[in-house]
């Protein structure tokens, strides 16, 4: 936290050590993501009712949106149990969410140039406005390191509960945490800042 009289060099020791901690959070997240995607592409799979070897063929890099959006319409078409449709139905919004924020951090997060938050120096600006193809269409964001561990946080829980789905066991068991309940989902996407254009 800030000293009650931040000098420049208070702000600098901050934003750096942030900068160090947001690219660990980054290297995570890549991580994460992959391993989300994997666990996906499987729960598809399953309800697809394919083997291995066609489900390769099918659905080789399917990224997770076309392949929740393929799950959604086989669970559609078979009348999925209404238990693991409302698991899923919990689930692929924080994914998507997740998705959103990521993507838009792969293309506009700038390490050369920081601009943080005189407020609070561990939270750094993420802005569309420069790039966008239209005056008023950017976006900005303060986003911090805590926040994309979040986003890992729940990757991890979204990665247990679509394991359960290939689960032989009946009937469907959603997995639930250590306490026999699902565990919170910790990522608040953050709400845009206004910005001159």
């Amino acid at each position: 936290m800030l000293n009650p009289d931040p000098t420049p060099d208070d702000y600098y020791r901050i934003v750096k050590s942030e900068h160090q901690e947001f690219l660990r959070a980054l290297g995570h997240l890549t991580l994460d993501w992959a391993d989300l995607e994997s666990a996906v592409r499987a729960v598809l799979k399953h309800y697809a009712g394919v083997s291995a070897p066609v489900a390769r063929a099918l659905f080789s890099g399917t990224r997770a949106k076309a392949a929740m959006n393929l799950i959604g319409s086989i669970a559609h078409n078979i009348n999925l149990d209404p238990a693991r449709l409302s698991d899923l139905e919990e689930v692929f919004p924080v994914i998507s969410s997740i998705n959103t924020m990521r993507d838009f951090m792969v293309h506009h997060v700038d390490g050369s140039m920081i601009e943080y938050d005189d407020r609070d120096p561990r939270f750094r600006k993420l802005s569309s406005v420069d790039t966008s193809s239209r005056q008023g269409k950017g976006k900005a964001y303060w986003i911090s390191s805590s926040m994309v561990y979040d986003m890992c946080h729940d990757i991890t829980q979204c990665c247990w509960r679509l394991l359960a789905h290939i689960s032989k066991d009946e009937p469907f068991q959603p997995y639930l945490g250590p306490s026999g309940a699902p565990i919170p989902w910790r990522y608040k996407p953050p709400q845009p800042v206004q910005e001159d254009s």
